[in-house]
């Protein structure tokens, strides 16, 4: 079962269950989901773009709950985790910076630090999904000082 109907499924187990937050969380994912796929003239997203839009909904609530504080942020809480439960798991730090690393011995040629953006570009295209921007420019950094 693909990403966007295991979450529709989802919805609706959280409706007939009565779990308000689940099923407004889960709502406000498939009218996302649903405005995505308008704006690319699509009948229905693939997992990756569902993810894509997964992932942007969890950085907005990030940055709410950073606002929030008593029980709004219990539920902001709440709401963060059932988004991020339907997100692939994220690569250690330890595993981005072994990729890293072998994507610059891979490399045909020198990179220095000047090379950051080039090798972020590659290691987030490699990564793609795996590891978020922040996790990947640190090994990038720190493979690059050494």
């Amino acid at each position: 079962m693909n990403l966007e109907k295991r979450i529709v499924e989802d919805w609706k187990t959280a409706f007939k269950a009565k779990e308000t937050i689940k099923k407004n969380t889960l709502t406000l994912a498939r009218a996302t989901m649903q405005n995505s796929a308008k704006d690319s003239n699509k009948e229905s997203l693939t997992d990756e773009e569902v993810v894509v839009v997964l992932r942007k909904m969890v950085k907005n609530q990030k940055q709410s709950n950073s606002f929030l504080k008593g029980e709004a942020l219990e539920i902001g809480e709440q709401e963060l985790s059932i988004l991020e439960s339907y997100l692939p798991h994220m690569l250690e730090p330890k595993q981005v910076e072994s990729i890293v690393a072998a994507l610059i011995f891979n490399s045909e040629e020198k990179l220095t630090k000047k090379d950051t953006g080039k090798l972020m570009g590659m290691a987030m295209k490699h990564l793609k999904g795996q590891a978020d921007g922040n996790s990947v420019r640190k090994a990038v950094e720190k493979a690059l000082s050494d």
